[in-house]
């Protein structure tokens, strides 16, 4: 077992839909509004970045996604930093579902655009997560899928659940008990914009490393 949702977890329906509208007002502004955090420098608190270049390939397939980056969420996070257009993430961030969780938690915001050349662009390479723990809310158009017998079966969205993704750091302390299975998301032709809000849950203590 590496991936399953989750259902009657206790977030109201109505704050994760808002979660998701928060991301497309953000993505629908002005594109020099967008670029004055556009950013790889992953020290920063908030990084926005877009998707590879068709024209400059370096692997089979680029990622094709828009990716609003913040870098942690706790008691500490500067707020302020956050644009405008996503003032309700505060309130979102405090209403403390997972503030227990002794881990930090990196939340990345995705929105997908119709890409013009399916063949040469995945939404995510396939790839497992280097976490304890990734929870996805992503939106009814879907194109998650995950490795399950040597094949890659869809992951179909399910409404008002989160999507479980068990990292590397569980299958390693559970001596594969638990797997983190690999996935990837598909590259989409649909006319409305793919939209998934993925937090990954990473141990506290940054002075170790782990290699599976």
């Amino acid at each position: 077992m590496g991936f399953f949702q989750i259902v009657n977890h206790g977030v109201p329906l109505a704050v994760m839909e808002e979660m998701l509208q928060g991301i497309c007002r953000f993505h629908e502004q002005p594109a020099e509004d967008k670029m004055e955090l556009y950013s790889r420098d992953f020290k920063n608190p908030v990084n926005f970045y877009c998707s590879g270049d068709l024209k400059v390939r370096t692997k089979s397939a680029v990622d094709w996604r828009d990716t609003l980056f913040c870098r942690e969420v706790d008691d500490e996070w500067d707020f302020e930093a956050l644009p405008q257009v996503c003032s309700k993430y505060d309130h979102l961030a405090h209403l403390g579902y997972l503030k227990s969780f002794s881990c930090h938690a990196m939340p990345l915001l995705y929105i997908q655009f119709a890409c013009p050349e399916l063949d040469l662009t995945l939404g995510t390479i396939k790839h497992s997560e280097p976490s304890f723990l990734t929870l996805v809310l992503q939106d009814e158009i879907g194109g998650l899928q995950v490795l399950h017998k040597d094949q890659l079966v869809d992951v179909p969205p399910v409404n008002g659940a989160f999507v479980a993704n068990l990292g590397d750091f569980v299958q390693l302390i559970t001596n594969n008990k638990f797997n983190s299975v690999q996935h990837r998301v598909l590259a989409t032709s649909h006319v409305k914009p793919r939209i998934s809000v993925v937090s990954f849950f990473v141990p506290m203590n940054g002075d170790k490393r782990v290699r599976r």
